[in-house]
């Protein structure tokens, strides 16, 4: 699939927020802060688009002509998810490997601000 390309996608993001965090003096704290705010209003433009390309009733019909008819559809629910978590221990797995990453890097993150706090005294020098 497209896995790929979203990862690459992700990449360059990456890539680019830190090119543009490092070049904060010359662009300005708040107008990056700004830029950072309208980027994500792209987001819904993105789903738009894809439900355009590809529309819901695309997936319905696939889906119910490779099911069998006898199969039992299931409504997902509020804690569908938790009860994917404690009836697959595969599942429960790559949430725990994901949720100690995300607990990790955010512990990292709050300890290299701390630091650059303590090193530098404004927020422009701080970014670059």
């Amino acid at each position: 699939g497209q896995y790929g390309l979203i990862t690459a996608g992700g990449q360059i993001g990456a890539i680019t927020g830190c090119t543009l965090v490092v070049g904060s003096k010359r662009f300005g704290v708040p107008q990056l802060y700004g830029a950072g705010g309208l980027a994500c209003l792209v987001s819904p433009l993105i789903v738009q688009m894809y439900l355009c390309r590809f529309p819901p009733d695309e997936f319905i019909n696939v889906s119910s002509r490779s099911a069998p008819s006898s199969a039992k559809k299931v409504q997902p629910g509020l804690f569908e998810g938790l009860r994917l978590l404690i009836r697959h221990p595969y599942v429960l797995g790559i949430f725990a490997v994901s949720a100690l990453f995300e607990v990790i890097a955010t512990i990292l993150d709050y300890q290299m601000k701390v630091l650059g706090k303590a090193a530098y005294s404004s927020t422009a020098d701080f970014a670059s």
